[in-house]
């Protein structure tokens, strides 16, 4: 990669990130605002300094400046695959940018394949130009037009190729009377072939036998597959259909040699392109021809797992079956190598595959057998080898979710315990937590508690939002707590998904968990932190919510903000639920720290006052508001824990639980105020206190 390119590459990273986050929290959260505005300083920076920057794809290649991008990272990689998906052949950012018109294209950009509009046109953006792919040279009308089109390029590929063959290297590889037959001094290489009877695969075959005609042929080829692998699917497959017809002509040592013509990163780009044309079946020679012609080592077993792939697409969607094998060898000639540890061991294990019966029983952990359908019994080997040989190639990941769907999850975990490196078994595990697989082992009747604990044990934490549904859906207490305690485990991590969550309606009992959730993994976060990931503005009004649990555990999480805590203090308090006002309570005391609002006070000892509230919540009003150290706490303190005789001595009050407690506060907070002493005297003597002040202290705060 170019200095250039190099610098670009941190830009680009920014923009990956920026629609990565408007994917996953929307558009208004302050981790989509930062990232659109980080890129918007990125953006301005480079343009002050270049002018402009174009952005370009062509098939699957970045195109930056007119400067291809190396595809090897994921970041270039996966954003001209999301420009050439969404039809975006060229993006252009100019001076006069503006935040607003990066955060549009940034939506843009970020929207779901389903979501994209052919038709609608794009937005008129202050400083950014966007461009369609121009697919107009390639034909978009009707039938006849896109058959012309067609006939136009195979002329062009013709003439090319013959052009390129000397006349010696032609006459030795034709017949006698062939080249007899060709008109001296002719210039029309079409019109010499139809002479001499020369087809395009022996054009093709001859080429191979000459370096320098070989090299135009393999570039007359390669511009062909160029142009047609981001055609319409119509012409592709037209033109693929012709050109497997055409090798199917020619031999592989001819084939290889005019791969071997070519740069490796020719040859790649012109694999790359065959893949989108090709009939998958026919991917599989040129994988062989490329692994065969570079001296790479390109593992013989997964050539074979591909294969299979191609044969198993009458017994499952067709479409789907081509893409992930197009997919798998796209991932191997961009240079994914698989090195065969064990070829005898890999070998014998396919053969066993390729004569595996669905009729015999499948062991599952339990040590019961199931039945196993053909494409179940294929992906059980598939995963077994992936376990044996510690790759998670592509072929393993619909099968893993297969199997995974279809409530082999347990065994799949099982064996991911067998592979030789973390990095495998953690795959696996991830690959095996699927929708499917989460509503199986958590929304099924009867509940299994032990499957759903192994799934969700191997749930990585960038999966947890899967669980919200079934954590609304699942009828098992048991199961319930599960999940729950599954996601509070991925810590401060679900904060933003949890928020997000609560701003959208859900049922008050879901409601209620989540803010359980929240209170949970956020209680150890910053103040400040917690305010950026999850502002408290909309939590505020579940504390007028229909449903008393809700408003409680509202109040609970709403604590955690020191700017709304006195005001969600005072509502709970004021709350007509007696749960909600001793959750209040129970938070406070649980804070640890005193709390000065006077508001807030005197609403806990107006809760301390009401004989009819249960006594415990009397009492743990009293320690909350005892903490402020307000002489109107110590005044109320006093006055109903001693009454006055009748020279306005005063002495104890008749001892009761409440009264108790009124004694312990003032020795705990006020023991050295000249009032108070006195009257822990009489306590002590009394034997409502024991020992000193401080002792009484220590005691109350064990």
């Amino acid at each position: 990669m170019s200095s250039a390119s190099s610098a670009v590459l941190p830009l680009l990273s920014g923009l990956a990130l920026a629609i990565a986050r408007r994917r996953s929290y929307g558009n208004t959260h302050p981790m989509v605002v930062q990232a659109d505005e980080a890129l918007s300083e990125v953006f301005v920076r480079h343009i002050e300094a270049h002018a402009s920057l174009t952005l370009a794809v062509a098939n699957r290649d970045l195109l930056v400046n007119g400067e291809v991008m190396s595809g090897n990272t994921a970041v270039v990689r996966d954003l001209a695959a999301r420009l050439h998906g969404m039809g975006i052949g060229a993006i252009r950012v100019e001076r006069g940018l503006t935040l607003g018109a990066l955060s549009a294209l940034v939506a843009l950009l970020a929207r779901r394949q389903t979501e994209v509009d052919d038709a609608a046109p794009f937005p008129d953006l202050q400083g950014i130009v966007i461009g369609r792919i121009d697919f107009e040279q390639l034909g978009l009308a009707d039938e006849a037009t896109l058959r012309a089109e067609g006939e136009q390029l195979w002329h062009t590929l013709a003439t090319r190729t013959l052009e390129g063959l000397s006349p010696r290297s032609e006459a030795a590889a034709l017949p006698a009377a062939a080249v007899g037959d060709v008109p001296s001094g002719s210039h029309d290489p079409l019109a010499a072939s139809a002479t001499s009877g020369l087809t395009l695969a022996d054009a093709l075959a001859i080429a191979a036998s000459d370096p320098r005609a070989a090299w135009a042929a393999f570039a007359a080829l390669s511009d062909l597959a160029n142009r047609i692998a981001t055609a319409p699917r119509t012409l592709r497959d037209t033109v693929g259909a012709q050109l497997d017809a055409l090798f199917a002509g020619v031999d592989d040592e001819a084939l290889s040699a005019l791969l071997a013509s070519a740069s490796d990163n020719a040859v790649a780009r012109f694999l790359s392109a065959l893949v989108e044309i090709l009939p998958a079946p026919a991917v599989i020679r040129w994988l062989n021809l490329s692994a065969q012609t570079s001296g790479r080592e390109l593992s013989p077993h997964m050539l074979r797992i591909i294969t299979k792939m191609t044969a198993h697409r009458s017994s499952r969607s067709r479409d789907a079956a081509d893409h992930a094998v197009r997919e798998t060898v796209l991932e191997l000639i961009q240079g994914w190598e698989v090195i065969e540890p064990n070829p005898m061991e890999h070998h014998q294990l396919l053969d066993t595959l390729a004569h595996w019966s669905a009729n015999d029983p499948h062991p599952t952990s339990d040590g019961q057998t199931v039945q196993l359908d053909p494409i179940s019994h294929e992906a059980v080997r598939l995963v077994q080898m992936a376990c044996e040989i510690d790759v998670v190639s592509h072929d393993t990941v619909p099968a893993v979710r297969h199997l995974a769907d279809h409530g082999l999850g347990p065994q799949v975990l099982a064996w991911a315990e067998l592979a030789a490196s973390q990095a495998t078994r953690d795959r696996l595990r991830g690959l095996t937590v699927t929708p499917q697989a989460i509503a199986k082992a958590l929304l099924g009747t009867p509940f299994d508690a032990a499957e759903a604990k192994q799934l969700l044990d191997g749930l990585p934490d960038e999966s947890a939002p899967l669980l919200i549904e079934p954590l609304e859906r699942c009828e098992s207490r048991t199961g319930r707590r599960l999940i729950y305690d599954r996601l509070q485990r991925a810590g401060p991590a679900i904060v933003p998904m949890l928020h997000q969550r609560l701003t959208q309606p859900a049922p008050w009992y879901l409601v209620r968990n989540l803010l359980g959730l929240l209170r949970d993994v956020c209680v150890d976060l910053a103040p400040a932190a917690l305010a950026t990931e999850a502002p408290p503005g909309p939590l505020l009004l579940f504390q007028t919510h229909e449903q008393p649990p809700v408003r409680r555990e509202a109040v609970r999480v709403l604590v955690l903000y020191p700017d709304v805590r006195p005001a969600a203090l005072r509502r709970a308090l004021d709350d007509a639920n007696a749960e909600v006002r001793l959750a209040a309570i129970e938070v406070m005391l649980a804070l640890g720290e005193a709390i000065p609002q006077r508001e807030v006070v005197s609403r806990l000892l107006a809760i301390a006052d009401q004989e009819p509230i249960d006594l415990t919540t009397r009492e743990k009003a009293v320690r909350a508001a005892a903490r402020s150290r307000h002489a109107e706490v110590r005044e109320w303190l006093v006055e109903h824990a001693t009454r006055r005789g009748l020279l306005k001595s005063r002495r104890l009050a008749p001892v009761t639980p409440l009264v108790r407690t009124a004694l312990q506060q003032l020795a705990l907070h006020f023991g050295e105020h000249g009032e108070v002493a006195p009257i822990l005297v009489l306590a002590r003597r009394a034997g409502v206190l024991s020992g000193s002040s401080s002792a009484s202290a220590a005691a109350v705060a064990r």
